[in-house]
C-alpha cells in the first residue's frame, strides 16, 4: 500500500534552526500514547481536550495505548478512549479507504487530504445579508429554509459555487456545484417551480456548458474530470430532467447517461465497475457506486435504453460480487483491499440501486454496525463523515429500521452544527475527516441528509 499520509496517521512537531548552538532550543519530546491517554482522565478539562486532541492526531500509533484502556475504571479515560477507537484516524481499515482515495481517486469534493489537519482558517464564511424576516406580496412572513438561503445567497452570477473561497484545498466547482443542485432539487425547487427556480437555472445552465458534445464533462482548464466527478454530475443533470421536465436539461442528461454507458469498464470482455478514466483497467467501490446512482436516475427518468441498463447493472453486480464477503456483511473498496465500514455503505447502496433486492435481513446485517459506526462519527467537530453521509443515508433507504435510528441520530447530531448567526447563518463549519472540502461541502453533505426523505425526495428512492 502506498505510505500513509501524514495528515491522517501522525502529528508531526516541526522545530526550525535557531541561531547559535548555545542559543539553540531542545525540542520538546513528544509524549507517549500512554501518558496522554492517562491524562484523559486529568481533573483539568483543557488537560483533557488536548490529550484527546493529540491522541486523535497521532492516529495509528495511539491504537495500542488506547485499546488497553478500553475498559479502564475511570469512567472518563473509558469514555474518551471508546470514542477514539471509533473514530476513522485510528482503525487500518478506514485509514487506508481514504488513502486510497487520497493517492488512487486523487481530491473529492476539494478534500486532497482527509483527517483533522485538512481544514483551512479563515475561510470565507459567505456573503452578508439582511436577518430580516421575508414576506410575501401581503406583508405575511415567508419561512425560509436558513441552508437554502445561505447557498442561494453565495452562489456565482454564472451559476456555480466557488469552492476554494470557501475553504475547500482544491478546486472542485463541478462537484460541489451538483451536490448544491441536487439540495435544491431534494426539496422540491426546479427550473420551473419553488422559490429557488432562479438558482436551478443558473446551475443547471453551468453545469450543462462545462460539458461537451459527447457528454464528458471539464474542469475548469478544460480537462476531463474524474470518473466520480462525472457521475456526480450526471446524477445531477438526471435529477433535474426527471423533475423539472426541461427539453434542453433533458438532452444534457441523456448526452451525460449515455457516456457513463461508454466509460463502464470491462473484465474478461464482460462489463464491470467503473473507475477514475473511461474503460479503467482498475475499477473501484466509489465511483461505482456514485455511477450506479446515475444510472438509476437515468433509469427513472427513460434516459436511456431499458436494454442498455439491464447489462450495465448486470456488470455493476459482477463487480460487486468481487468485493463482497457475504460471510463478513461487509465490503472492500477495490480487490484485495481491507473491509470497511466506507466500503460497506457503498457497496449496500450499489448493490440496491444495481436492482439487487436482498431481503430486509439480508439488509440489515450489512447496515446496521456501519450506520452505527456513522451516527458515532457525526459528534460536531470531530469525526463528520462528510460526503460519507450521503449514500449512508441512501443505503439505509431500504432497511426500515436502520433508517428510522439513523435518521434520528442524524437530527440529533447534525442540527445542532448548523451556524444560527452571522454572514454563514445556515451553514455548517468544515470538521472532522471530510473538512478539507470547505463550507460549501461541508454544508451540502450536512444538510443532503437530513432532507433527502422526508422534504420529497424524487427520482432515485424510487
Amino acid at each position: 500500500m502506498p505510505a500513509r499520509s501524514a495528515v491522517i496517521l501522525v502529528c508531526g512537531l516541526l522545530v526550525p534552526a535557531c541561531g547559535a548552538a548555545e542559543n539553540a532550543q531542545t525540542p520538546t519530546p513528544q509524549a507517549e500514547p500512554e501518558k496522554l491517554v492517562e491524562q484523559l482522565g486529568s481533573e483539568e478539562y483543557y488537560e483533557r481536550q488536548d490529550a484527546y486532541a493529540r491522541l486523535r492526531d497521532l492516529g495509528l500509533a495511539a491504537g495500542p495505548a488506547l485499546r488497553a484502556h478500553r475498559d479502564d475504571p475511570d469512567l472518563e479515560v473509558q469514555t474518551r478512549a471508546r470514542l477514539l477507537l471509533d473514530s476513522p484516524y485510528l482503525d487500518e481499515a478506514q485509514v487506508a479507504f481514504y488513502e486510497f482515495l487520497r493517492t488512487e481517486i486523487g481530491p473529492v469534493m476539494g478534500a486532497k487530504s482527509f483527517g483533522p489537519g485538512a481544514r483551512k482558517q479563515g475561510a470565507f464564511e459567505g456573503k452578508p445579508f439582511d436577518p430580516a424576516p421575508a414576506k410575501d406580496e401581503n406583508g405575511e412572513e415567508i419561512a425560509m429554509d436558513p441552508t437554502l438561503e445561505w447557498l442561494a445567497r453565495n452562489q456565482e452570477a454564472d451559476g456555480h459555487w466557488d469552492s476554494v473561497k470557501f475553504g475547500a484545498q482544491c478546486e472542485a466547482d463541478l462537484e460541489q456545484t451538483s451536490i448544491a443542485l441536487l439540495c435544491f432539487l431534494s426539496v422540491g425547487h426546479t427550473e420551473k417551480i419553488g422559490r429557488y427556480k432562479e438558482n436551478v437555472r443558473r446551475a443547471i445552465a453551468w453545469l450543462s456548458g462545462r460539458m461537451n458534445e459527447e457528454g464528458v464533462f471539464l474542469d475548469a482548464k478544460s480537462a476531463v474530470v474524474p470518473g466520480h466527478a462525472q457521475a456526480m454530475a450526471t446524477v445531477v443533470l438526471c435529477e433535474a430532467a426527471c423533475m423539472g421536465r426541461v427539453q434542453t436539461t433533458r438532452a444534457a442528461a441523456g448526452r451525460a447517461a449515455g457516456q457513463m454507458i461508454v466509460g463502464q469498464s470491462e473484465r474478461r470482455r464482460k462489463l464491470d465497475g467503473w473507475g477514475k478514466t473511461p474503460r479503467s483497467s482498475r475499477p473501484d467501490l466509489f465511483t461505482t457506486a456514485w455511477f450506479v446512482l446515475a444510472l438509476k436516475s437515468a433509469h427513472v427518468g427513460n434516459l436511456l435504453d431499458t436494454e442498455f441498463i439491464q447489462l450495465s447493472s448486470e456488470g455493476a453486480n459482477r463487480f460487486l460480487d468481487q468485493i463482497d464477503d457475504p460471510k463478513a456483511h461487509a465490503f472492500r473498496h477495490a480487490a484485495g483491499a481491507a473491509l470497511s465500514p466506507q466500503a460497506t455503505v457503498l457497496g449496500v447502496l450499489a448493490r440496491f440501486m444495481a436492482g439487487c433486492r436482498d431481503d430486509e435481513a439480508t439488509r440489515f446485517a450489512y447496515l446496521r454496525p456501519v450506520c452505527g459506526f456513522m451516527a458515532r462519527a457525526m459528534m460536531p467537530g470531530e469525526n463528520q463523515e462528510g460526503l460519507m453521509l450521503i449514500p449512508a443515508t441512501l443505503a439505509a433507504f431500504p432497511c426500515t429500521e436502520v433508517w428510522m435510528a439513523f435518521d434520528q441520530e442524524k437530527a440529533r447530531t447534525l442540527q445542532p452544527g448548523r451556524v444560527k448567526a452571522g454572514p454563514g447563518a445556515g451553514s455548517w463549519a468544515p470538521c472532522g475527516v471530510w473538512s478539507g472540502m470547505g463550507r460549501v461541502g461541508s454544508t451540502e453533505c450536512c444538510y443532503y441528509p437530513l432532507t433527502v426523505y422526508w422534504r420529497g425526495y424524487r427520482s432515485i428512492s424510487r
